[in-house]
């Protein structure tokens, strides 16, 4: 099959859907299809040796994003004659793939993200805040031939922006399962200085109002004024997290690791950034006792399914797409946003039950065996092969 994936932003920008896309890309190729990424201009992806061919939109400011981004595709479609074209996001590329859609018959299969369809009022997050915006999505959804969502969550999130139900399509995203178990890395523990009988707690992302660090910070404050053992890695981007470590009287505790690929600059990106998850960032998943996010909503959470192929429980908040995968008690728990106590609680639990904590890291090593990104790709393919059966 011949698959155009259209994004609205794309690697070297780090971020979740961009990986998603980019394993999705690899492993379609791995099953023996044809791929071709349509990706926005972008000056920092020049020179870049991407593993799957990638088609970046010229600048031409004096065209608007939409425009430029619909000629892009169309010139592309015509030329590669595309089967599908899948669309990573709501708005703009799943709204520029209806156009297309239109324009040169092709199937449309849309995967919205989180921020594109969800939305948090208090915190302005998420695009449907813009009636403009939000008038385009339910325009996309409502054009695509199926849609697909990465959770239960983002099922109802979609519905609920206009996508007649009977075309979305369950399709989570996966991991590295076999590369992780095959990878090597080292003690990061030891280089670290933690004690051996230190418990660990992993964040991983950016500090953004969504993912409320806040929140996490305050737990860990409250959980080591009871819990001597408490360390914490934090991975991701450090300008911002510092000051709030700091003023919570946490930077004995707390090890920031900063940006992986270790020392990497968005400005000068390196073919690096396609191997994820990196061998340093495993290595981390490797050191902790628990993997913690406590985002006020997260479509999936990837990472946190990383850390389950490294055989870790997690503790994510209850309004992420995670809970599809969670098991409460079982191979991790799930909290209340915003409720440092009730974070701070499980973190205890676990550091004062090391038996139970194993075996909820090897009951979560089994749920991400299911996972492989390779299986994943072929969800997606049978939705592909759905949507050219019927198309509209």
């Amino acid at each position: 099959m011949n698959i155009g994936i259209l994004v609205s932003n794309f690697l070297p920008r780090q971020g979740g859907a961009e990986y998603v896309v980019h394993h999705l890309a690899v492993s379609l190729q791995e099953l023996g299809h044809t791929v071709t990424v349509l990706a926005p201009h972008d000056p920092a992806a020049r020179g870049l040796q991407y593993p799957y061919p990638v088609h970046h939109a010229m600048r031409m400011p004096f065209l608007s994003l939409e425009t430029r981004r619909f000629w892009q595709g169309y010139f592309q479609g015509k030329k590669r004659r595309f089967d599908v074209v899948h669309a990573h996001i709501a708005w703009e590329a799943g709204f520029v793939g209806a156009r297309l859609k239109a324009k040169l018959g092709v199937p449309l299969v849309i995967t919205p993200h989180g921020g594109d369809v969800q939305t948090i009022p208090e915190i302005d997050y998420g695009l449907c805040l813009k009636p403009g915006i939000a008038a385009k999505v339910q325009h996309a959804l409502t054009s695509a031939d199926l849609v697909t969502a990465l959770s239960q969550r983002m099922r109802l999130a979609i519905a609920e922006r206009g996508c007649p139900p009977e075309r979305i399509r369950l399709a989570a995203p996966g991991t590295e399962f076999c590369r992780i178990q095959a990878t090597e890395s080292s003690d990061l523990r030891a280089k670290l200085g933690f004690a051996e009988d230190d418990f660990v707690v992993l964040s991983v992302g950016r500090n953004s109002r969504v993912k409320d660090m806040p929140t996490l910070i305050e737990a860990l404050r409250i959980a080591s004024e009871k819990e001597s053992r408490l360390k914490c890695l934090f991975v991701g981007p450090d300008e911002s997290i510092r000051p709030l470590v700091e003023q919570a009287e946490l930077a004995d505790r707390i090890r920031i690791l900063g940006r992986m690929p270790r020392g990497y600059d968005p400005a000068h990106p390196t073919e690096a950034i396609f191997q994820t998850p990196y061998p340093e960032l495993i290595a981390a998943y490797r050191a902790c006792g628990v993997y913690v996010s406590s985002s006020l909503t997260e479509s999936f959470n990837t990472a946190a399914l990383d850390a389950f192929a490294c055989g870790k429980p997690a503790i994510v908040t209850n309004t992420q797409g995670f809970m599809d995968v969670l098991n409460d008690g079982v191979n991790g728990w799930s909290v209340p946003p915003r409720d440092p106590a009730a974070l701070a609680e499980k973190i205890l639990n676990l550091a004062r039950n090391p038996d139970a904590c194993r075996r909820m890291g090897e009951a979560a090593l089994a749920k991400a065996a299911a996972y492989e990104w390779t299986d994943i790709a072929r969800r997606f393919v049978s939705v592909y092969e759905e949507a050219r059966a019927n198309r509209r």
